[in-house]
């Protein structure tokens, strides 16, 4: 009944999400290593990304367009769901 959706609004994670596509993000799931996550970082912004690992001080991240992956500090994220479905 938390569920909610957010728009893809950009290219990092095609051809997994498309610009304009829909995600369903399941607030009270924690994320999973190697599925999808939806975090809003402290400045606001959001962003979709496959979670690769976790240690006590950051993720460790990966987008698909183009790829790479990224180590991303716990202070810098306000939130971080699991994605559910598109």
């Amino acid at each position: 009944s938390e569920a909610f959706a957010v728009y893809i609004r950009t290219d990092d994670m095609s051809p997994r999400y498309f610009r304009g596509e829909l995600a369903y993000i399941h607030p009270g799931r924690p994320p999973e290593v190697m599925k999808d996550c939806w975090i809003e970082f402290t400045d606001g912004t959001t962003r979709v990304f496959r979670l690769i690992s976790q240690t006590d001080e950051n993720i460790r991240v990966q987008r698909f367009n183009p790829f790479s992956e990224k180590n991303i500090p716990h202070e810098d994220i306000r939130h971080i769901f699991a994605v559910i479905g598109r």
